[in-house]
């Protein structure tokens, strides 16, 4: 089968394609043909090592695995012999490594799940990092009906996950994010929108102080605070900012996107 490889660290010019061994299934895996992938930052800086940190993880002088990639979509080739939830020609998706390639092999019981009906491979391949960052973070901060939430970069890869799941769980949720996104985000279930280019948010005199969510651009996945009461001085928890760093990250790094999708990632099909 075809993979992109890379053995060393460095820009895009390191990748290369080449022909590897198709991986097997163990008997609780599926064995899923990729008809989607995507490039996430977190492949980028996989890829270049930067920040330095990441090659006590990769390998300190070349990577360790050569094949990146983390979010796939694609149909079950074939299953192990302990596998019950899934069957051979199902379209699927998730979360696994050396997604960059036609074939990965994933356990049944991780990040991999069916694609619902009406959802492209590219629309399903580009939805769970963005989603699995937020939920963990919304989980970290308890977040549930009676919270006040602010998310802010909420048209990112995180930020529109974090609105939508939140949403969901009953929280109050104020968004920030930069004018041609105002609508996007409000559709997706924001009780309040700001845009960081009229309006500073640390200064907008909410009643309270809540959790916090940065965008998918910044370098962690996310820290959520638990919320405040009323009248509490302190800021947000998480990545905020003064109005200029949010311009910044706004000019370059916001995506727009229709949800589920996470734009972070740019999916590619075969």
């Amino acid at each position: 089968m075809r993979a992109v490889v890379h053995d060393r660290y460095g820009p895009p010019d390191v990748l290369r394609i080449e022909d590897v061994q198709r991986p097997v299934p163990a008997e609780d895996e599926l064995l899923v043909r990729v008809h989607a992938t995507t490039v996430t930052q977190t492949d980028c800086h996989m890829r270049a090592a930067r920040p330095f940190v990441w090659r006590f993880m990769l390998g300190l002088r070349r990577p360790r695995r050569r094949t990146l990639g983390l979010e796939f979509a694609g149909v079950v080739e074939d299953v192990g012999s302990a596998v019950t939830q899934f069957a051979v020609g199902g379209r699927v998706f998730g979360l696994c490594s050396s997604a960059h390639a036609e074939y990965v092999c994933v356990r049944e019981s991780r990040l991999v799940a069916a694609i619902p009906a009406g959802m492209s491979f590219e629309e399903a391949a580009a939805v769970c990092d963005g989603m699995s960052q937020a939920l963990g973070a919304l989980r970290k901060g308890r977040v549930g009906p009676g919270t006040r939430l602010v998310v802010y970069g909420a048209s990112g890869s995180l930020g529109t996950g974090a609105v939508q799941l939140a949403h969901y769980l009953g929280a109050h949720v104020t968004a920030v994010c930069n004018t041609p996104n105002v609508q996007l985000v409000r559709s997706l279930g924001a009780d309040e929108v700001i845009d960081y280019t009229q309006e500073d948010f640390t200064e907008s005199g909410g009643s309270t102080t809540s959790s916090s969510t940065p965008s998918a651009s910044s370098r962690s996945p996310g820290h959520v605070g638990r919320s405040r009461p009323a009248g509490s001085t302190s800021r947000p928890t998480g990545h905020t900012t003064s109005r200029s760093r949010s311009s910044q990250s706004g000019s370059g790094r916001e995506r727009s996107c229709s949800p589920p999708r996470d734009t972070s990632a740019r999916a590619f099909s075969s």
